[in-house]
């Protein structure tokens, strides 16, 4: 099998090289998006928490 030329060599480096960074800027925006997620869902906990325990609900029946 014949090596590929330097030119081609660095091209498909460079191609590589350009992929990985959309990977890791891709990762670092799902990372914020994740990080934000778990906020607005540790305030919605919180806020049906106080909801729960702010409500008259009576036990229900039992026989």
């Amino acid at each position: 099998m014949a090596s590929p030329l330097p030119e081609e060599f660095q091209k498909e480096f460079n191609t590589l090289r350009n992929k990985q960074f959309e990977v890791f800027d891709r990762l670092g925006q799902l990372e914020g998006q994740i990080t934000q997620l778990v906020e607005r869902t540790r305030k919605l906990e919180e806020a049906v928490a106080r909801i729960e325990s702010s409500s008259q609900r009576r036990p229900p029946y039992q026989r």
